[in-house]
């Protein structure tokens, strides 16, 4: 059993049928106080904004402190984005530029190799009309 009204006013269950604490128990009552303060109407909070007397609400400075820390982070990790993108583009340049002379390296030594068979059997042939 929860709770229930009668006659406008707020009637607690026992606190050992609702598993809940003496703490617990003990907001629940100071509340059905209010309660009947008010009549069944809780209390208007304030909304205008405390008066300020030279304290700053730590609970704001934490929270700037994680904005800026936010702003920080996000600034680092877009210079980070940024470096990483300009040395993956050199990187690639690179690569582009060492597979051309890889390429022209192997074309050089293919054609080196043609030229030492060619002058092995022009030798070869010298030295059959040498001989013979």
């Amino acid at each position: 059993m929860e709770g229930s009204t009668v006659t406008g006013k707020l009637i607690l269950p026992p606190a050992n049928h609702t598993g809940l604490n003496m703490n617990n128990s003990k907001g629940l009552q100071k509340r059905t106080l209010e309660m009947e303060a008010y009549g069944n109407e809780p209390p208007q909070q304030d909304s205008s904004p405390p008066e300020k007397k030279g304290a700053v609400d730590p609970t704001t400075l934490f929270e700037m402190a994680v904005t800026g820390a936010n702003e920080e982070i996000n600034m680092l990790f877009a210079k980070f984005g940024d470096v990483l993108s300009d040395r993956v583009a050199a990187d690639v340049s690179q690569m582009r530029e060492l597979e051309g002379i890889l390429l022209e390296a192997k074309s050089l030594e293919s054609h080196l190799k043609e030229k030492k068979k060619h002058l092995g059997r022009t030798l070869a042939l010298m030295s059959d009309k040498l001989t013979g």
